[in-house]
């Protein structure tokens, strides 16, 4: 008669550990580089922040974190590799409010980003402002409304696309205004001709034109949020003239980790990027970006990137299609 062979639960705990896919943090996470992946070329206000914020983790966490610019189509194909890779920690992305709205702003975008992800940490926001040409005819935006208005489509706008252009058009629909759009295909075009005078207005982010606001070559009109940045007190909300559009939940930016990553790993890259978002280092560099450093919960994180809806709501008022 065979006896039956015993094992110890210590043999078997071992050898479940070995065959079974683990992507728990254990005692070594990090154990390897960490690469945030970022949806844009070097040198913009994404790549800047995700430097900022590499290197302040790398600190706290003794580990080498590395930034993997992988632009174009909006953002979509640097979304795209890195929703397709582990969920173990080791591969982060710098999640904006384009990328949250992909699906609204690109045809055929397949999935819901915001489901994708695991919310991790804001990191700053900033807001998208309406800025015109140093000598042009209005200095508020009532001032640019009555403008156009009395030389209907005289008065010329443009942007790079995306939600900036959604905001755009809501503006001048819901004011009855009317005015030529002139796209343009990066924000440093578009500023050029602006400083040149060859345009009236832009809407886009303040990020890098500090220079010519300071010489008067160009002036804000107005810009978006809850209420008026810190660090503009002058400048009046959008809201201020159009009641109901706050938009707190334009351009932010904040990091984000596959969907399944445990949820001990996540809190190990949220207790140190919290670390990271008190520091003064951290914290000028943000507003040298013309933007307000912040650092969240989860939660409140993922509150904000499903602010999407209400793009959707403002798309459907203006008839804005996907490109």
């Amino acid at each position: 008669m065979k006896r039956a062979l015993r094992v110890s639960p210590a043999i078997l705990a071992f050898f479940a550990a070995s065959i079974l896919p683990s992507y728990s943090v254990g005692a070594g996470f990090p154990d390897r580089p960490i690469t945030i992946v970022v949806g844009s070329t070097a040198g913009g206000p994404t790549d800047v922040i995700a430097r900022v914020t590499a290197e302040g983790l790398s600190k706290r966490l003794n580990q080498s974190v590395i930034v993997a610019n992988r632009p174009g189509a909006n953002s979509a194909i640097g979304f795209n590799s890195f929703v397709r890779s582990n969920p173990d920690g080791y591969t982060l992305f710098v999640m904006t409010a384009l990328t949250s709205s992909l699906p609204l702003m690109q045809q055929n975008f397949a999935g819901e980003p915001v489901d994708s992800v695991e919310a991790i940490s804001l990191l700053a926001m900033n807001s998208i402002a309406v800025v015109a040409r140093g000598n042009a005819p209005f200095n508020t935006l009532p001032e640019m409304i009555a403008y156009a208005k009395a030389n209907p489509e005289k008065m010329t706008y443009a942007t790079v696309g995306g939600l900036p252009e959604l905001l755009a058009r809501y503006v001048f629909l819901k004011q009855g205004a009317r005015a030529t759009y002139i796209p343009y295909k990066g924000a440093a075009d578009l500023t050029t001709d602006l400083v040149a005078e060859r345009i009236d207005v832009g809407f886009f982010s303040l990020v890098g034109i500090g220079g010519f606001l300071g010489n008067g070559r160009l002036k804000v009109v107005a810009a978006t949020g809850r209420s008026r940045s810190p660090l503009r007190p002058n400048v009046a909300t959008l809201a201020e003239t159009i009641p109901g559009l706050e938009l707190e939940d334009i351009n932010y930016f904040g990091l984000v980790a596959p969907k399944g990553t445990p949820a001990d790993v996540l809190s190990v890259i949220h207790s140190a990027l919290i670390e990271v978002g008190q520091s003064e280092e951290f914290k000028s560099k943000i507003r040298g970006l013309e933007s307000t450093p912040v650092t969240s919960s989860p939660e409140d994180f993922r509150k904000l990137m499903e602010t999407v809806k209400n793009w959707k709501v403002m798309a459907r008022e203006v008839g804005f299609e996907p490109k």
